[in-house]
């Protein structure tokens, strides 16, 4: 994607007040008729919309809410049009996934005529002309109360002799001092006041600008696919601001963000109408509340999963035999063993990949529906992989069922402009995607998933993909522009709908990296993606931090990461492989979230594993087991993020908005209200400097009280710093903290 650099917009934030002042001089204001040239305003359920007429150039468009009366939760700027409706040309190009974007506009028309007030069955319409060279037409914009707290808000623009917009940009007033959070899972920023925000869910990238890693991926793999600061799996065309409003939109176009200005704010779409809310609330965790109840919210996940970790394991079922035996007389706590490869592997100049032909694979698997039987007598679970690509599998033996010959016969897969089956290319080879927006498709993809995968016996499975639907695609109904967002929450309800008419969607766990504005509502638990193993935050550990933090803004309430991460580079010019303090240290992080999950990574053989030796599998042991003494606690918060949206994993800024210093926080986090997390994120380290906000907070590794402040803690290799909040006469801690706190002083080889 093609968007403003934060860099350049820290650099420049003092030139683009001076472009402001002097834009706000020439901008084209609204003319304005007779009849709304006196104010006017219209009770809307429980908000009142004003109009304040008068001079020219003093026009405006007020909102305020019954709660806050004497208050201007939104408001236009005034004098100037707050409406801009354009003709452009746009190319989305994808490649593996990754989107880049040229726009070209070619035409823009903001002078706005206002000359309609009029308010019926609860509703109230403005609107008027579009006027100027081949601009004229007309516009339009309602507003409508959705519930107590939310401002339905719908404008379309038609042209009257010409083709009709497919712009419409959409402007206000925002407050200089807000900070504003959301926007899905975003890896780089917590608060995006002053950035440009391209939503688009597509792959996150490899590298995200981190150079000259970047620079060497798009220019051997595709322009593109490194990815950028904003690129996301599951990015939402939504945030919450400080200043107490919120804003939604309600469709799947492309849509923009420009946050970049001081006091005034923009979205833009690629479409001749917008569908949005305003989102209203005291505090960001009313706004989260009332925001959830439009997007859904995630239910508790089943309660076996905080029994322990999932334990990625892969190679045939006699070596995930063996590796089980290891970590469990190694005293790991395992809730379920996560195997991928059960449908097969396939080297690639990625690594190793599976064969995408969902059927299991005798050669390696014979037996796994028994092996999952035996499992569960021992309160562990099995969990494999799909994702809704089909590749050609001639090149495997032993193939029973074709399913991508079926698709192809059966008209079943996306097509390109030729009505071909769009051959997708993935790394060292391609595959067709099954269209979604195609009823029989649809109901032919859950079936096979019902009768391939289910009968191994899973509990669930990683449902990946979802996010690379081609802009240029041919579908059974609708088009890619405006699929591509939905592919993924509609990729996310079959999964759902196949466990629900199983009769097992209650005990099972399937989880997703791609989503989009309403998948918290279809999703029973999120990972933040392939992060590379690495330390950074351009697309590291401290990424997957962010991305924790971020996404609970908008609904992603349970959301988790592989531990270590997954992408792993082995070649003469770059190698990034996982080392063993890495390893060991997002395990320490992860422990405190919803799931605690490895992954061998795509290369596993030059990454460190949890089972490589006996300190490794010591360190892991004790974090399965801090996992688990959680199990209490993270059921009253699931069922906290069931009723109210709030996540599980939290920034201090959430929970302590006051706080000038903890609001700004990206580097240590919240497990709730009660855990405070320090995570080391950089190697090396044994000492990490945490602030701590207002309050009495017990370190659960020396049981020292700490007040409000910055701290330098000792927290070598499996000594975390993590503090727990004493509450004013907290004569005895809950068990579940004294369990913890031993635990944390317990010793692990490391």
């Amino acid at each position: 994607m093609k968007v403003a650099p934060k860099r350049l917009v820290n650099k420049l934030s003092l030139a683009w007040m001076l472009l402001f002042i002097s834009a706000e001089a020439a901008a084209i204001p609204l003319s304005v008729t007779h009849e709304m040239q006196e104010q006017r305003s219209a009770v809307v359920g429980p908000f009142s919309v004003e109009w304040r007429g008068g001079a020219r150039g003093e026009e405006q468009l007020i909102i305020k809410h019954t709660s806050r009366p004497n208050e201007q939760i939104w408001q236009t700027i005034p004098g100037q049009s707050f409406l801009t409706f354009a003709v452009g040309s746009e190319k989305f190009t994808e490649v593996r996934g990754s989107v880049t974007l040229k726009d070209k506009t070619i035409l823009r028309c903001q002078a706005l005529e206002v000359s309609k007030w009029q308010q019926l069955n609860g509703k109230l319409t403005i609107g008027g002309r579009v006027n100027g060279e081949q601009c004229a037409g007309q516009w339009e914009a309602s507003f409508f109360a959705v519930d107590g707290t939310r401002l339905g808000i719908s404008i379309y623009g038609k042209r009257e002799k010409a083709d009709d917009f497919n712009r419409l940009s959409f402007s206000f007033a925002s407050p200089v001092e807000e900070r504003v959070y959301g926007f899905g899972m975003q890896f780089s920023r917590l608060d995006m006041k002053g950035a440009v925000v391209p939503v688009l869910t597509q792959e996150q990238g490899v590298g995200r600008g981190r150079q000259p890693l970047s620079w060497a991926v798009n220019a051997t793999q595709g322009r593109g696919v490194a990815g950028n600061w904003a690129s996301s799996y599951a990015a939402v065309p939504a945030f919450l601001s400080s200043a107490g409003y919120g804003v939604l939109v309600d469709q799947y176009e492309f849509s923009e963000f420009d946050l970049s200005k001081a006091h005034k704010s923009s979205i833009q779409v690629f479409a001749p109408t917008l569908s949005m809310q305003l989102v209203t609330g005291d505090s960001l965790a009313d706004l989260i509340e009332s925001y959830t109840r439009w997007s859904g919210r995630m239910e508790p996940l089943p309660e076996w999963v905080g029994h322990g970790a999932i334990i990625g394991v892969q190679g045939g079922i006699e070596r995930v035999r063996r590796l089980y035996e290891k970590l469990k007389d190694a005293g790991v706590a395992v809730s379920a063993l996560w195997i991928q490869d059960w449908v097969g592997r396939r080297k690639t100049s990625f690594g190793s990949q599976l064969w995408w032909n969902w059927e299991l694979d005798q050669s390696s698997y014979a037996g796994l529906a028994d092996f999952a039987t035996e499992l569960r007598h021992h309160g562990v679970r099995l969990l494999t992989y799909v994702n809704p690509f089909l590749a050609d599998p001639s090149s495997k033996t032993g193939v029973r069922r074709d399913l991508f010959r079926e698709a192809k016969t059966f008209g079943y897969l996306v097509k390109n402009q030729f009505g071909e089956p769009y051959m997708i290319q993935n790394t060292s080879f391609a595959a067709g995607l099954v269209d979604l927006s195609h009823n029989e498709a649809r109901a032919w993809y859950k079936q096979v998933i019902q009768d391939q995968v289910l009968v191994t016996g899973a509990s669930g499975w990683m449902a990946d993909f979802g996010e690379a639907m081609p802009f240029d695609a041919q579908l059974s109904r609708g088009t890619a522009q405006s699929y591509h967002n939905q592919y993924p929450e509609d990729w996310a309800q079959l999964n759902r709908e196949v466990l629900e008419e199983a009769g097992v969607w209650q005990d099972s766990l399937v989880f997703s990296r791609s989503g989009f504005a309403r998948s918290p509502g279809k999703t029973r638990l999120f990972w933040l993606g392939d992060q590379l193993v690495s330390w950074d935050g351009y697309d590291g550990l401290r990424s997957a931090l962010m991305g924790l933090l971020t996404s609970g803004f908008t609904g992603f309430s349970l959301n988790h990461s592989d531990t270590g991460g997954y992408t792993t580079i082995d070649n003469p010019v770059f190698k990034f492989h996982r080392s063993s303090e890495l390893l060991r240290r997002w395990t320490e992080l992860n422990a405190f979230t919803a799931v605690l999950r490895t992954h061998e990574g795509n290369i596993p053989e030059v990454n460190a594993q949890i089972y490589d030796d006996g300190a490794s599998m010591a360190h892991f042991a004790k974090f399965s087991r801090v996992y688990a003494v959680l199990a209490e606690y993270r059921r009253v918060l699931m069922d906290e993020a069931s009723q109210s949206g709030m996540p599980l994993v939290r920034p201090v800024g959430l929970m302590y908005p006051d706080d000038s210093v903890g609001r700004k926080l990206a580097s240590e986090f919240l497990l709730g209200p009660s855990l405070l997390i320090c995570p080391v994120l950089q190697p090396g380290k044994t000492q990490v400097w945490c602030y701590l906000p207002e309050g009495s907070w017990r370190h659960l590794g020396s049981g020292q009280i700490f007040k409000k402040g910055w701290h330098g803690i000792h927290a070598p290799i499996g000594k975390p710093a993590v503090f727990y909040h004493q509450l004013p006469g907290e004569s005895a801690s809950p068990l579940w903290v004294e369990k913890l706190s031993k635990l944390i002083q317990g010793d692990s080889a490391g």
